[in-house]
């Protein structure tokens, strides 16, 4: 299991972060993507804070007050991954959509770092990105 932010990519299970609007468009160059296996371990996050108006299989326009939330709990679930000293652990502070892949579960203290230095990086491409855009759209598989 790879567990980082993907580039220019053109196909397969992947949910698509696009600076700005949907144009009917996906796969855009300058998106970013996440694996749908790698984004389940943080739906969780984009669950609690967008509400009803998320879905990992539609579009969803993302605006920047709206965002706030979604970067505290990922600035604490990084703390968490990185305090956390087991997977149970993990479980009872982070709240991860669960079943987590069982890559994940076996791995979990290889796998734990790589989540939280996914998290990190993610926490600044959104901060980043909303510096010149209004919104970010999510787009699902």
């Amino acid at each position: 299991m790879k567990i980082c932010i993907e580039h220019n990519v053109k196909s397969g299970g992947y949910i698509e972060f696009l600076p700005g609007e949907y144009e009917q468009t996906h796969w855009n160059n300058s998106s970013i993507f996440l694996k749908l296996e790698v984004f389940e371990l943080i739906e969780t996050v984009f669950k609690r804070n967008l509400r009803d108006s998320f879905s990992p299989y539609g579009c969803t326009r993302v605006t920047r007050p709206r965002w706030e939330g979604v970067i505290e709990d990922l600035n604490k679930l990084s703390v968490a991954l990185k305090d956390s000293k087991n997977l149970l652990e993990s479980k009872e502070k982070l709240e991860f959509s669960f079943p987590t892949p069982r890559t994940f579960e076996e791995n979990f203290e290889m796998f734990k770092g790589d989540l939280a230095a996914l998290v990190d990086e993610f926490v600044q491409w959104i901060n980043t990105t909303l510096s010149s855009y209004e919104l970010i759209t999510i787009l699902g598989v």
